[in-house]
């Protein structure tokens, strides 16, 4: 008998996490699962790139999350598209 392995899900990084809830509670579960799926397995920076695609009531909504400044958030997520 061959047992077959089961792919070990991708790990997702702790701020793409805190992305996700954000995304789930202004946009569904399923729009921010996608989005998990997306970003599983993901460096930081890639994530930190991606924060970029965020609108800025989901900025906000995510640097409250994070208890940031909104202004210190943006600062790294242009510093991010910069490099």
């Amino acid at each position: 008998m061959t047992v077959k392995k089961t792919a070990k899900p991708k790990p997702l990084d702790w701020l793409a996490e805190q992305a996700c809830a954000v995304l789930e509670a202004s946009c569904g579960k399923d729009y921010a699962d996608a989005k998990r799926h997306r970003l599983a397995g993901e460096p930081r920076f890639k994530v930190l790139v991606w924060l970029n695609e965020l609108d800025s009531e989901n900025l906000t909504a995510l640097a409250a999350r994070l208890n940031v400044p909104a202004a210190d958030l943006d600062i790294t997520r242009r510093t991010a598209r910069s490099l």
